[in-house]
């Protein structure tokens, strides 16, 4: 499936799903895609623990498993990784979007 990124963070494999299932989450907080890259620059900490915390819920939703983890959860996977890396895995789970740039720049 597009879309998917696996990290082993903690000892434990942890999947995101960047996909209509996330981003329909993260356009009921108010973040878009046409917004990313200002709530980056105003909030990168929240606004990426926000992004990855949606995701691996999207990918327990769409893969039928329990949501063991909460937010609070996702800012110690980001402190694991670094803000860097947790950036670098956003824009890896993104460039699957690239192949459709005219939808992202009707999307607002």
């Amino acid at each position: 499936m597009k879309g998917i990124v696996s990290r082993e963070i903690g000892g434990k494999v942890v999947n995101f799903h960047f996909g209509t299932a996330m981003f329909e989450q993260l356009e009921e907080k108010g973040l878009r895609l046409s917004n990313f890259k200002d709530a980056m620059s105003e909030k990168m900490f929240s606004t990426t623990t926000e992004i990855l915390h949606q995701a691996a819920i999207a990918w327990c939703k769409v893969n039928k498993k329990d949501v063991d983890f909460d937010r609070v959860d996702v800012t110690c996977w980001v402190d694991e990784m670094g803000i860097n890396e947790a950036v670098n895995l956003i824009t890896e789970g993104l460039k699957v979007l690239e192949k459709n740039p005219k939808a992202l720049e009707n999307q607002g």
